[in-house]
């Protein structure tokens, strides 16, 4: 397999932003600072977790609002987050809470390990949150790189 090294030069910061940006990144598991898994963001009425990148430092998701933020790229294999912009619709209070899990942790500094696609096997993101949880996500081809 071939890692895109995060902790890289800038020229390697602009490789993983082209590359983040060619998927959509679905969250498969999510897991607690202890490592167990967490389950509660999978149920019946909520939709999946994807998240977006531009190449131009945007990232976003909707889960049941549209939440996006800017970010950059630092040489320690971290994304830092800049404040974004929501949409305020009212949802339901099990969707409201799931978007409040996801922005807290989508709304600070962290850490990602961006691991390219081989042969049959999808791209995959980890994401790593500072209080010690983090993110599995697959990537697929966005429309424009299909």
């Amino acid at each position: 397999m071939e890692h895109i090294a995060s902790q890289s030069a800038l020229p390697h910061q602009n490789k993983d932003a082209e590359y983040l940006s060619a998927y959509e990144w679905n969250l498969q598991q999510a897991f607690d600072a202890v490592g167990k898994e967490k389950t509660n963001w999978k149920t019946p009425d909520s939709p999946s977790i994807k998240l977006w990148f531009s190449k131009d430092g945007d990232f976003g998701t909707r889960i049941c609002n549209f939440m996006k933020w800017k970010y950059e790229m630092d040489a320690d294999g971290s994304l830092q987050i800049k404040p974004g912009i929501y949409t305020m619709a009212g949802c339901p209070e099990p969707l409201m809470e799931l978007q409040k899990w996801a922005s807290d942790l989508l709304s600070r500094k962290f850490h990602y390990t961006l691991t390219t696609a081989i042969t049959n096997v999808p791209p995959h993101l980890q994401l790593r949150f500072a209080d010690g949880s983090r993110w599995e996500l697959k990537g697929e081809p966005t429309s424009k790189t299909k």
